[in-house]
């Protein structure tokens, strides 16, 4: 005996075990340039636009995102074909080459799950930009997007992690009514050459949706390379 410790009495354990802590996510909304007013242009279709943008970090351990359940609400039924979620790299709110499609899904249900594929880092802020998918439709009215959750799966623990903070709602679109009347103008004189004073028929083609519109033609003067006046 060492004076110090019984005989026969082990001095140590035969051994331990090391848990790990459970994650923390947090997210709090970020700053987009949302638009108002929303309508189908079949000549420059616009078919994504913003929602809303969440600044997401983790604490304790990186966490592996799986889902985010988004909730509509709306005037308009069938309007909206889906969602996206892009990793807004560059924070300037837009879409653009710079950004990364993490999740997607096409739904037409008010309450929708978007599935995530991305793990965040922990001490590393990333900025999430939610994305409605519209349809190739008009009806008249307006509509509105929440986040009901976001959750994920700790990279060690292995736990479930529901992201914690405020309510997150967007702002409200309103649908507007369109173009009726489409197409690139083209136009046919009858006859081609004339003398001043001559009646000059003119045909006004390649337009859609334009019955009771009326085309004005305005006078414009021609030029020639030295820059003097030719006719009108």
């Amino acid at each position: 005996s060492n004076e110090q410790f019984d005989d026969g009495i082990d001095i140590l354990n035969k051994g331990f075990i090391v848990s790990s802590k459970k994650g923390r996510g947090e997210y709090k909304l970020g700053t987009i340039s949302s638009e108002s007013e929303w309508s189908y242009d079949p000549e420059e279709p616009k078919l994504l636009l913003p929602a809303f943008k969440l600044i997401i970090s983790a604490k304790d351990e990186d966490i592996i995102l799986e889902n985010a359940i988004v909730n509509l609400k709306t005037t308009v039924n069938d309007i909206v074909k889906g969602y996206k979620i892009y990793l807004d790299n560059n924070d300037n709110g837009f879409i653009d080459s710079n950004d990364e499609i993490i999740g997607e899904v096409n739904s037409e249900e008010l309450k929708s799950t978007i599935p995530i594929k991305y793990t965040l880092e922990t001490l590393s802020a990333k900025n999430l930009l939610f994305v409605y998918e519209m349809k190739e439709k008009n009806d008249l009215g307006s509509f509105s997007l929440s986040l009901v959750s976001l959750e994920g799966k700790g990279e060690i623990s292995e736990k479930l992690i529901q992201f914690s903070g405020p309510q997150i709602s967007s702002s409200e679109i309103k649908i507007i009514k369109g173009k009726s009347c489409i197409g690139t103008i083209t136009m046919s004189f009858t006859p081609q050459s004339v003398n001043k004073g001559d009646i000059v028929s003119i045909v006004v083609g390649n337009l859609s949706g334009c019955d009771s519109n009326q085309v004005f033609i305005q006078s414009t003067p021609c030029y020639n390379p030295s820059g003097l006046t030719i006719g009108k």
